[in-house]
């Protein structure tokens, strides 16, 4: 092999290491070489957001086809509020106007110890962001504001992992409700990751079925079994049960209602939002 020859391997072979360098980045990002394909829910009072892996973030009104919001390449965490879908990407933290589509950039790590970083949306629309060290182990946390971006507090320094208090908003079940579940039993939830508020009803998850409490009278009935599926989730604004099963898209039911207003059972109305 003379040189040109040689040459030539080498700038080929260069190349090639680029590209499959350049190409598994793109793959690890879509989420192709991370555990777990679930699909990951959250409602609003203005639409039902989930993510579907290595795909994108949807927003989903019943009877409409689901719209995609953003790529899952960009992002690493999300949540949603009745304002905007907030995500990061790297160490930095981004809106999108779910309105309007506008995306900003809201806050971005500059200090050199930070190795990454985790956030929180609070209930007053302010957001917890965590700056993590993790060659020291330890975490800062400061406040921004929802909006804008605006850091409204700088809650504490560098701090020991064990000596910062996580964040969390939602609300406890309350006690009297909680003993009225079957072991083993979970709770649908409703807006915002919060227990479902429909009174004087309670919707749980057992033994791969949901159900309905009457929380006046004790009183328990299956609305839905679903055949041969894991639920993973299932949340509800009282009129519509959106679900999500292992590895497979979210359905959707809508609740019928007895004579007397009561939920009896479930009509499913679409058995995939995203059809495959």
């Amino acid at each position: 092999m003379n040189k040109r020859t040689l040459k030539i391997v080498v700038i080929l072979a260069a190349g090639l290491i680029l590209f499959l360098s350049g190409s598994g980045y793109v793959l690890f990002r879509l989420g192709y070489f991370q555990a777990g394909n679930e699909y990951i829910g959250i409602l609003t009072k203005k639409a039902y957001y989930f993510e579907a892996p290595r795909d994108g973030i949807y927003s989903y009104h019943p009877g409409k086809e689901p719209e995609k919001l953003i790529s899952s390449f960009w992002v690493e965490d999300w949540d949603v509020n009745e304002t905007a879908l907030y995500y990061k990407y790297g160490r930095s933290l981004y809106s999108l106007d779910t309105e309007n589509g506008k995306k900003r950039k809201l806050y971005e790590a500059t200090d050199s110890r930070c190795s990454h970083i985790s956030f929180s949306l609070r209930g007053d629309g302010g957001i917890l962001v965590n700056l993590y060290d993790k060659d020291e182990e330890k975490i800062k946390q400061i406040l921004i504001a929802g909006k804008n971006g605006e850091i409204l507090h700088e809650m504490t320094d560098f701090l020991p992992y064990s000596e910062v208090e996580s964040y969390n908003d939602t609300a406890n079940v309350r006690l009297d409700e909680q003993s009225f579940l079957p072991e083993g039993a979970s709770y649908v939830l409703g807006y915002g990751n919060r227990m479902a508020d429909v009174q004087p009803y309670i919707f749980y998850l057992s033994d791969n079925a949901i159900w309905c409490l009457d929380g006046e009278t004790g009183e328990a009935w299956k609305m839905k079994e679903i055949d041969g599926e894991y639920i993973q989730s299932v949340c509800t604004d009282g009129e519509y049960f959106y679900a999500i099963s292992i590895a497979k898209s979210p359905s959707v039911y809508q609740i019928i209602k007895d004579q007397d207003g009561s939920p009896g059972g479930l009509r499913l109305i679409d058995e995939e939002i995203i059809k495959k």
